[in-house]
């Protein structure tokens, strides 16, 4: 009795885990997941239509993937026309103008690698000091401009500097085709990052290179009389990336100039001992071979005296 009971038992739970089971099944989502039997392309998208909305986009990627890294635009869209699925073959081509490629990369990354940014002075004189006759005619204002050579109109450039951050493009150019961003205060070193983006649909916004720049103050102690002579000296450069000392900065010119004036003299009696030396050696030399030096002479005096009788005679 007890073994029809237990026997009883069992088919009972076997039967409901069964019918748990087909309930499970019929109930659980359609992930597409079977599709990928498929070989066919076309058989393995129709398949994922079929899946449920929330996996349909996933199920398809990598079928859409294998079109949209192809090299070039041309191989890409070549690829999604074999899609025949309509509504799948224009999503294909949406996304095969849109991709970013290596091999688009390497054309932008070419071109972004062609941008030159340098930072140049610039010179002006304010309304009114460029009469000859005024007392400020010699006064120069300088301002400093940063120049970014040779963006194309596949690219951006987006600029963060002490000053603000901003993009700009072809639309900046002047008629040089060079982008200048002008500033006036010159006061203070300027630190500049430029970043380097693509403008191309196919890898828009996509950074490509960036450029750090430092552009120097201008030294207001350069104009100084004491470094009239001595513009050389890294304390009277016009342009410098320090601050000067300036309860030093005399003294310190001072210290510069009695050093050229040392070295100065050290060159000039280095030279003046390697003249004495040159003539004790070339003395040294035609004592050694004085004898030879004479018969040398006596030869060519011979030679000459014959000569001179010979041409007498004829």
């Amino acid at each position: 009795m007890k073994r029809k009971i237990i026997y009883f038992l069992f088919i009972l739970c076997s039967g409901m885990l069964l019918i748990g089971n087909v309930y499970a099944d019929e109930n659980s989502p359609n992930t597409g997941d079977s599709c990928k039997m498929y070989r066919d392309e076309n058989k393995r998208l129709e398949c994922c239509n079929q899946a449920d909305e929330l996996y349909r986009e996933s199920c398809k990627a990598p079928i859409i993937k294998k079109c949209t890294s192809k090299a070039t635009i041309s191989e890409r869209l070549k690829c999604c026309e074999y899609i025949t699925n309509e509504s799948d073959k224009q999503y294909c081509m949406v996304e095969a103008y849109s991709a970013c490629s290596n091999a688009d990369i390497v054309e932008l990354s070419k071109a972004a690698s062609n941008v030159k940014i340098v930072y140049e002075p610039y010179e002006y004189k304010p309304d009114g000091f460029d009469d000859e006759n005024s007392p400020n005619y010699s006064l120069i204002y300088y301002m400093m401009d940063v120049k970014i050579y040779n963006v194309t109109s596949e690219l951006s450039v987006g600029v963060i500097g002490d000053d603000g951050s901003y993009t700009v493009d072809v639309n900046n150019m002047n008629d040089e085709g060079v982008i200048v961003l002008r500033t006036k205060d010159t006061s203070k070193v300027k630190n500049y990052t430029f970043n380097i983006y693509s403008k191309s649909a196919s890898c828009s916004n996509k950074l490509l290179r960036t450029i750090k720049l430092t552009v120097p103050k201008y030294n207001q102690y350069s104009g100084r009389a004491a470094c009239d002579d001595i513009p050389q000296y890294y304390l009277c450069h016009q342009f410098i990336n320090f601050d000067v000392d300036g309860a030093n900065f005399l003294s310190n010119v001072e210290s510069y100039k009695a050093k050229l004036e040392k070295n100065k003299i050290a060159n000039a009696n280095e030279d003046k001992d390697k003249t004495s030396i040159t003539a004790q050696k070339v003395l040294k030399k035609v004592s050694d071979n004085k004898f030879a030096i004479i018969g040398g002479i006596l030869v060519i005096g011979v030679v000459v005296t014959v000569l001179i009788l010979r041409r007498r005679n004829s």
